[in-house]
């Protein structure tokens, strides 16, 4: 039962985003607000960001939710290496907490312990970074899918729509 449903759920989409390719705008721009929100150090909210953030941008819908899952289990470390990474050189912060020792010692009380050193050195600068990086990708996904999306009207002959 699950499996049909799950099976007319894609199949909903491909049309829905079918109907929406004569408007490489929108499709364009609900394809940047799902990679932008995968940078964003928030695992689990990703869809419900890309929906929130499509919605108020006009963008397309079913091109965020598809396009989000750019962050899933195994580009998460990446993304986050690159996210703290950048956010380091941007909000210089002091080493307090050492990445091994909280890989080794990943308890309640470690956290507990060191949260003050946890949101200031690790976890706020992911976040910027993670906005940062999250909006030069963005950039990046709406003009190629803005220009695949225009080639491929051309291509089939029809004419883009805003």
């Amino acid at each position: 039962m699950v499996r049909v449903n799950l099976k007319n759920f894609w199949q909903k989409t491909r049309e829905k985003l079918k109907d929406e390719a004569r408007h490489p705008h929108k499709v364009a721009l609900g394809a940047a607000v799902g990679v932008g929100v995968s940078f964003i150090p928030l695992p689990g909210m990703g869809a419900i960001m890309a929906l929130a953030v499509a919605w108020l941008v006009r963008g397309s819908i079913p091109a965020a939710l598809v396009s989000q899952v750019i962050g899933n289990p195994w580009t998460f470390p990446f993304i986050w290496a690159a996210s703290l990474a950048v956010g380091k050189i941007v909000l210089p912060v002091q080493e307090g907490v050492n990445l091994v020792a909280l890989m080794n010692n990943l308890t309640w009380q470690f956290f507990i312990d060191n949260r003050q050193d946890l949101l200031m050195n690790i976890l706020v600068p992911m976040g910027l970074g993670g906005l940062i990086l999250g909006f030069i990708f963005a950039l990046l996904t709406y003009a190629v899918v803005l220009w695949e999306l225009r080639r491929w009207l051309i291509k089939h002959g029809q004419e883009a729509q805003g």
